[in-house]
């Protein structure tokens, strides 16, 4: 019996254990949340996959810089060589020889070896910077998105309570007998496409949720709030422009190297002989120094010069199209943002005129001077203004954030 009750017991603290525990889960996720789109697009960053492998690459950068750096061309290479009459005359002939090679910079090859790899930096983190003002663009893009549906489940269930208290108003003049029943069917059938268009709002906002949260990992802040507005023009510190410019940086540097490379390295070894002639004799050492100078190859040189040409002519290529696209995309941006703010006074304007009318009709339908469909047509068209004012606010904001994106401004 004792032990049925301390089952009992446990049972009725396990849902408070779980409650509490849901809790803790609830806060600590909250904890996590970014609150600002410079928070999200660190979590985004931290778990977009292509930024793992800037990693690498910058690993791969630096060795190229210390390789350049380095005091030889390239690594040194050790030779053993024996040879001996063991196998024909057996007079005890025998001779060891070992050589150390080391391949030599060629006038001013170090320098541009060493220039090509910090090019390739300085390329390298141009692209972390593109890439991170890409997945900006795709935050923002989610942000607004998300606002934008937020707003019109907002709009959406006002709709539906509004709708709700005509039906029970007209119901109640309806059993009065100050109105008929086709007066109640059609409040019915306005409450009831209120709920319809409730419903889908309410989609719409779980897959904006969706897709914030894929980008993200987490879920999206309670608060949108609009970025600070800031202005510039643009220029070469663009993040597109600049990696453009540093491709071509980079397409210079290794033409240079290309046109300078006319051979391979030279080399310098020491070789050092230990030797007999027969059983009788003893060892005699020969110490020497050679010098291996390899000749210039016109052909291979006039390959490498125009790959790296080609190369050099599609930076300079793409480095245009960026500056013309860059300042497109500011000026498209701009002019947006203008034309939303003009069309936002319009349609302030419009929503005045649209809600004194349906203050008007609802007098008259109330007085009985109006019928109902009058009535749900005046409060239709005030519901359409205020959902455009909302979303040209929305679209305001989420205007002057891609202009923000134009100018490579990140959050």
């Amino acid at each position: 019996m004792i032990a049925a009750l301390n089952d009992t017991s446990l049972l009725r603290q396990q849902p408070m254990k779980s409650a509490l525990v849901f809790l803790l889960a609830s806060v600590a996720a909250l904890s996590l949340q970014a609150q600002t789109l410079t928070q999200a697009l660190e979590q985004a960053w931290a778990r977009d996959p292509r930024a793992a492998t800037f990693a690498p690459l910058g690993a791969q950068a630096q060795a190229g810089l210390t390789l350049a750096g380095a005091l030889t061309a390239g690594p040194g290479v050790v030779s053993i060589g024996h040879t001996g009459d063991r196998w024909n005359a057996r007079r005890g002939k025998q001779e060891w020889e070992v050589e150390f090679a080391l391949p030599l910079w060629q006038p001013g090859q170090r320098a541009r070896q060493l220039a090509e790899a910090e090019r390739a930096q300085v390329d390298l983190a141009a692209s972390v910077a593109a890439h991170r003002l890409q997945l900006a663009g795709d935050l923002r893009a989610a942000w607004w998105a998300l606002a934008l549906a937020r707003n019109q489940v907002t709009l959406a269930e006002a709709h539906v309570h509004s709708a709700e208290r005509l039906e029970e108003d007209v119901r109640r003049r309806v059993a009065a007998g100050d109105l008929a029943r086709i007066d109640a069917n059609l409040a019915q059938s306005e409450t009831l496409s209120a709920h319809g268009q409730a419903l889908a709002a309410q989609t719409e906002r779980r897959e904006t949720e969706q897709a914030w949260q894929l980008l993200t990992g987490q879920v999206a802040p309670v608060a949108l709030v609009s970025e600070v507005v800031r202005n510039g023009e643009p220029s070469d510190e663009h993040p597109l422009i600049a990696q453009a410019l540093a491709q071509s940086r980079l397409a210079t540097a290794r033409l240079r190297s290309a046109e300078a490379n006319r051979a391979d390295a030279p080399e310098v070894a020491l070789r050092m002989v230990r030797e007999r002639g027969d059983f009788n004799e003893g060892y005699a050492n020969v110490i020497g120094v050679k010098l291996s100078i390899p000749l210039p190859s016109g052909a291979r040189t006039a390959v490498a010069s125009a790959e790296q040409r080609a190369a050099l002519a599609k930076a300079e290529a793409e480095l245009s199209a960026a500056r013309l696209q860059v300042t497109a995309q500011v000026g498209r941006a701009r002019a947006d943002l203008a034309a939303s703010a003009r069309e936002l006074a319009w349609l302030r304007q419009r929503v005045t005129l649209a809600a004194d009318t349906s203050a008007l009709a609802e007098k008259s339908f109330a007085l009985g001077e109006f019928d109902l469909a009058a009535v749900l047509r005046a409060r239709a068209s005030l519901i359409d203004v205020r959902t455009q004012v909302e979303r040209q606010q929305m679209r305001a904001s989420a205007l002057q954030s891609q202009l923000h994106q134009a100018l490579g401004l990140l959050p």
